[in-house]
């Protein structure tokens, strides 16, 4: 829904910077040159982080339904089975696959728009955001996963010598 928001006339590049030099014009004295470059560099990063956000909800969303749809075929194997939710290479690749299909069609949608256009080199930068996206929830995964493992392997040394 914020990418559409986002895709229609009210956020074209004319407008934000409009709304850029007003909000600045109260702090201090901006030239054209400053409000357009500062307007340029808000606008990409908004790309990165929207897609990045959006790539890791539909992680999560991959995750899940990969480790039900697993659970589900254990359980018809006549087996109880809870699967462990984790970062998963199957669930990061459709991750970013689903941002840059959003991406795409984000892109298509613009180029219909008056005083929009639809450029590759954002879905590019949007599907770096995805991957980027992708880096964070790996490094946090196996850093919580290492941070168990020694919680359990703790928990292992103080039983083994309470006994």
């Amino acid at each position: 829904m914020v990418i559409s928001l986002e895709s229609t006339r009210l956020f074209t590049g004319e407008a934000t910077s409009g709304w850029l030099l007003r909000i600045l014009s109260h702090f201090e004295r901006v030239s054209l040159h400053q409000v357009v470059f500062l307007n340029y560099l808000l606008r990409k990063t908004g790309h990165f982080v929207g897609y990045a956000i959006l790539s890791w909800l539909a992680f999560h969303g991959w995750m899940e339904t990969l480790a039900y749809r697993t659970e589900r075929a254990i359980q018809r194997a006549g087996k109880k089975a809870v699967v462990p939710r984790r970062w998963h290479l199957r669930a990061a690749v459709l991750a970013v696959v689903c941002t840059f299909v959003v991406a795409c069609l984000d892109e298509i949608h613009q180029s219909f728009i008056p005083g929009r256009t639809g450029v590759f080199h954002d879905v590019v930068l949007d599907t770096m955001g995805g991957i980027f996206a992708q880096f964070i929830l790996l490094l946090y995964w196996t850093v919580k996963e290492k941070r168990d493992r020694q919680r359990v392997d703790r928990a292992s040394t103080v039983i083994a010598s309470t006994e």
